[in-house]
């Protein structure tokens, strides 16, 4: 036992070790990528932009490390949006520097002395460096097989209104007032939901709604330790291997790579850990209790989801065997899904086929959340089969079923958003609104908490519970006639 807790402490010590440190170190080893993007970081005025190369040489396939050439360079791109998860053709193909901005075009015939280089810019106007989204880039034109190596260090940083160092991409200066307005909105609407709705006499409370608690203040907390799910990721330490032997380390903060899993992360984790990187360029350790936090909630969310999704407790107190199936699939594969993210949030953009890998599991992620819709319906079709089957429960099924209906256009309407419109709203903002995407994701989900536990709220005056008599011949035929209605008007027998 004592040498199992030695081994957590370790762990947990090197975790720490390795995400301690704001500024962006790669290194490439034999890397035969012809092109790839390595940061992006969005600046305003008086920002400064560092970079620093040292061990920089090719191998043309003949197994030595030679001297870089004027077909090898790093170049900056600077746009209005964050187009940095993938590169075009043109780009690939085309190996001449004519087109690049020449002030940040860095060819390893200038300026390359025993293979390093480093330089500083201000970007400013005068410098004839506007604000802008800057985007690093890496490319070889060497024919293959060449392979480079470089050791890479880049400082990236603005300067805020009270002339200090804000280490947070101008578009991500909001977050940290963001997170603390969403976590103590959490707090507050868990309180509430504690004090008014579970609380008091007549009461029928279940698991359920206990566990609708403790996911309040999971996300609660996990808001506060959290990066931006869209744009802030902690410090990283990796190592990656391409099909072809390529590597890259990196200890880095990537700035704009944060998923958006589960749901979108809000509370006084992200509050703090913004902060401490806007104020000094390190999380200081608090991305640890994030990603233990992040990793939580995300699991719980799809749990959760997929509990009310089956109608346990509401409409069963069993799960049936394809209701299982799905627990057991869906389930672990959505938590092995969310270790896998964290580890490629942990990656640089510079790392070996970092966008494949990111690219599958966010995929996976929608596909395991879209795969919780399907208990749903199943828990409609037996309703359905009970109020046609006109039994003694008739009026409570029919109840029951207008509530599962809601709930499931209320499901698809926020994965849909969170998904898909979010993503897209994400690529398109202006990278000084980048911000707003991860506005929008915390409010549709905090919208989504609100409508839930609203509709499956244990109080007498909930429609859910407080039904009327099955004698009451009237209020039945009215109930009929409005879930005929909500079917398309097809009588049922």
């Amino acid at each position: 036992m004592k040498r199992n807790i030695n081994k957590i402490i370790v762990i947990f010590l090197l975790l720490v070790g390795i995400i301690n440190a704001y500024k962006h170190h790669l290194e490439v080893n034999n890397d035969d990528r012809k092109l790839f993007v390595i940061e992006g970081f969005g600046f305003g005025e008086r920002g400064t932009f560092s970079i620093k190369v040292t061990n920089w040489t090719i191998n043309n396939g003949d197994g030595k490390q030679s001297k870089v050439d004027d077909k090898v360079a790093f170049f900056v791109r600077i746009t209005d949006i964050d187009t940095s998860r993938g590169v075009d053709e043109y780009s690939v193909t085309n190996c001449d520097f004519e087109n690049e901005n020449p002030n940040l075009l860095f060819k390893g015939d200038t300026n390359v002395i025993d293979g390093s280089f480093s330089q500083q810019y201000k970007i400013s106007a005068e410098n004839d460096l506007p604000e802008g989204f800057y985007i690093l880039y890496y490319k070889n034109c060497n024919p293959s097989p060449s392979k480079t190596t470089f050791k890479l260090v880049l400082e990236e940083y603005n300067i805020d209104s009270k002339g200090g160092i804000s280490w947070l991409p101008v578009g991500n200066a909001p977050l940290p007032t963001l997170y603390t307005f969403f976590s103590l909105l959490l707090f507050g609407t868990a309180l509430i939901w504690v004090l008014f709705f579970l609380r008091g006499e007549g009461k029928r409370v279940n698991l359920i709604h206990h566990l609708c608690t403790a996911y309040l203040v999971i996300q609660a907390i996990d808001n506060s330790n959290s990066n931006s799910n869209s744009n802030s990721n902690s410090n990283s330490n990796s190592n990656s291997n391409s099909n072809n032997n390529s590597n890259s380390n990196n200890n880095s903060y990537n700035s704009n790579s944060k998923r958006n899993s589960g749901s979108s992360g809000s509370g006084s984790n992200s509050k703090i850990e913004q902060h401490f990187i806007k104020l000094t360029g390190s999380a200081n350790g608090w991305n640890v209790a994030y990603y233990i936090f992040a990793f939580a909630q995300g699991s719980f969310f799809i749990i959760l989801l997929a509990m009310i999704g089956s109608g346990w407790y509401f409409i069963k107190p069993f799960l049936a065997d394809k209701e299982k199936k799905i627990f057991m699939i869906v389930i672990p594969l959505q938590i092995l899904d969310n270790i896998a993210l964290i580890v490629v949030d942990e990656e640089s953009r510079g790392a070996a086929n970092w966008i494949s890998w990111s690219n599958i599991f966010i995929f996976v992620d929608i596909i395991c959340c879209f795969a919780i819709v399907f208990p749903i319906i199943w828990s409609m079709n037996h309703l359905k089969d009970s109020v046609d089957a006109n039994n003694d429960k008739v009026v409570k099924n029919i109840q029951k079923l207008r509530l599962f209906r809601s709930f499931y256009l209320v499901v698809i309407c926020y994965l849909y958003f969170t998904r898909v419109i979010i993503y897209l709203l994400k690529a398109t903002l202006p990278y000084k609104h980048i911000w707003l995407g991860e506005f929008f994701s915390l409010t549709a989900s905090f919208t989504f908490y609100c409508i839930t536990g609203y509709q499956f709220r244990p109080s007498l005056d909930n429609p859910y519970f407080y039904l009327p008599t099955q004698d009451d011949d009237h209020d039945l035929n009215d109930l009929r006639a409005q879930l005929e209605a909500e079917d398309g008007g097809a009588p049922r027998d």
